[in-house]
């Protein structure tokens, strides 16, 4: 999965509600990749302090590489 964003150093958050499991990383460019998912579906949540949170459901299948643009506002 490849995430594109208006930011830098952001958090990203996957959480799979039917086996309980959330992964989360760090992303320090505006392009992320993040390798090795395994093919479910996940509420993801973009963070970073001073903006709002961005959530998505995604799915994720293999051998397809899932390309989401995102954009944070900031707070106000």
């Amino acid at each position: 999965m490849t995430l594109h964003t208006n930011i830098e150093n952001y958090s990203v958050s996957l959480y799979n509600s039917k086996l309980k499991t959330s992964f989360s990383t760090q992303c320090l460019q505006t392009v992320c990749e993040l390798i090795d998912l395994a093919p479910f579906q996940y509420e993801m949540t973009l963070s970073k302090e001073g903006y709002k949170n961005y959530t998505q459901n995604i799915t994720i299948t293999p051998w397809e590489d899932l390309v989401i643009k995102a954009l944070l506002e900031k707070q106000l």
